[in-house]
């Protein structure tokens, strides 16, 4: 898509390619990680999307935190032979990142201790650690 806007290797190029992928590649990225990580993990697709719903914006934001100034720093100081390595490697630390988010929710710096969660997995959770309990006792 860059192609067609600007000619390739240079600064405009770049800065095309940077722009399109966090318009597009990021948000579709996450959409379809929360989704599909949802229903591969047995979830019902209202479930999947209500995390997104509730995740999807914070996410993003790590995302370009995270992105952001990689994509800045690779494309202008590391070499095109290293620069797969590198995206592999922040790869594997967004991987990690969307993975703990997918398991125990997101909170926002400054709203306090609101934790953006699925609240009834962890309730339900709570209830079957309390049963457990109790038929030990018995």
């Amino acid at each position: 898509a860059a192609h067609s806007i600007t000619p390739a290797g240079t600064k405009k190029f770049v800065g095309v390619k940077f722009i399109l992928e966090m318009i597009l590649l990021h948000p579709i990225g996450l959409t379809a990680f929360f989704v599909s990580v949802g229903l591969l993990g047995g979830e019902k697709l209202s479930d999947a999307l209500v995390q997104l719903r509730k995740d999807f914006f914070p996410s993003l934001l790590l995302e370009y935190a995270l992105w952001t100034p990689f994509d800045l720093a690779m494309f202008s100081f590391i070499p095109v032979q290293h620069q797969l390595l590198m995206v592999n490697t922040i790869c594997l630390i967004e991987s990690v990142m969307l993975s703990y988010i997918k398991s125990n929710g997101i909170s926002l710096p400054g709203h306090g201790n609101h934790v953006l969660h699925h609240d009834d997995d962890k309730e339900t959770s709570k209830k079957s650690k309390d049963k457990s309990k109790k038929s030990k006792k018995e």
